[in-house]
């Protein structure tokens, strides 16, 4: 339940900022800032190494009350 809740907040966010915070050797940082229409908000960090391929992801949901 709490991951459908999750989707309609990311399909119905209504602002999406993506930042590129930093590019260096063979690393990509990118951290990712929605606002969901019912006043929620989440944020995705992921950290990139281009040569090994992995990818760290770390995901947080918060339901702001009326």
């Amino acid at each position: 339940m709490d991951e459908e809740q999750e989707l309609e907040e990311e399909d119905y966010g209504f602002y999406s900022l993506t930042l590129l915070l930093a590019s260096f050797k063979n690393w990509q940082i990118d951290f990712r800032f929605r606002l969901g229409r019912a006043g929620g908000f989440s944020w995705i960090s992921s950290k990139r190494n281009t040569n090994m391929d992995q990818i760290s992801e770390v995901r947080l949901l918060s339901q702001v009350p009326p």
